[in-house]
Order: C-alpha cells, then structure tokens, then sequence
C-alpha cells in the first residue's frame, strides 16, 4: 500500500481565503468537523493491491471528490481470461478528504463486507499517520448520526431508524 499527500493545509487555506475574500487560516480539525468546501483541496493518492469485489465496492460508492484507475482485466490488456471475483487488482485513487470522510461512512459499517471493512481499515490507519485529525471525522454512518442506524436492515449494534 502507498499513500501520499497531494495538496495540504496550506491549499486548504488558499481555499479558505478565497472563499471569505481575506486570509484565513482555520484548524484543520475545525474544517473536517464543519465539512466546508475547502476540504476538497486536502488531496490523497493512494494505490492498493485489493481483490476485485473490493475494488468494485470502492469505486461504487464514488460521488464526487474522487478518482479511481483499476487495473484492466481485459484479455487484449493482459488478462487472461481466468480472472475471478478475488483475482488482485491494481487499484490507484486519488480522493479529497471530504471523499475519505464519506467513504469511511459507508465503508466502516458493520453491513458493508467485511473484507472491505479491512482494506478502508488499513488505508485509513496509513492516512491517519499522514494526518492523524482525520481519525476524528472518519466514522461509521450510525456514529456520524447520533448512533442511529439508517440502514435497510440493522446490524444491530444501534437502534435502528424504521421511518415510521
């Protein structure tokens, strides 16, 4: 696993000035908390060896703020044909921190596979040595929202919201 730091705190404040017309220079852990747009200039690349199913759990949660390159599996790119749900691919992202917060989200539930549970785990354990604030914003959706789960159907560790 590689992870490395694209653009920084100091992007992140250059976002800020320009956002209120004057310097500002505000905590980074105050803007992870307040998810203000200029948490998208905090920029990661990371490049991973995960099997295949992971990999396509990654790239559908994509929304905005994210850039996924997977290995090709192709049989004209070098594959052979033979590949399988947990054949390894090469998976290269580069994500903003407000990507990483989302992801954490829904890719630390309890409902989501537990192998995926693991490979977000580990790349988080490498972001957070990079920037340790991240630690604080990169939660489950149940603890995000109050220890509620919002999901269809409960792990059971929250009380789980029915809609009713």
């Amino acid at each position: 696993m590689k992870i490395n730091l694209l653009q920084g705190i100091n992007e992140m404040h250059k976002a800020c000035s320009a956002t209120i017309g004057k310097e500002g220079k505000p905590s980074l852990l105050a803007m992870l908390h307040s998810e203000h747009s200029p948490i998208r200039s905090l920029l990661f690349e990371i490049e991973v060896n995960i099997p295949t199913f992971i990999s396509v759990h990654l790239v559908r949660h994509s929304s905005t703020g994210q850039l996924h390159y997977v290995q090709s599996m192709r049989d004209d790119r070098g594959g052979t044909g033979t590949e399988d749900r947990n054949t390894l691919v090469q998976h290269r992202m580069i994500l903003n921190a407000q990507h990483i917060i989302d992801m954490s989200r829904k890719r630390l539930c309890n409902k989501s596979h537990n192998s995926t549970i693991k490979v977000w785990q580990n790349i988080l354990k490498e972001i957070f040595k990079i920037m340790p604030e991240m630690k604080e914003v990169c939660k489950p959706q149940c603890e995000y929202r109050g220890n509620t789960c919002f999901e269809l159907s409960s792990c059971g560790l929250h009380k789980h919201y029915t809609g009713k």
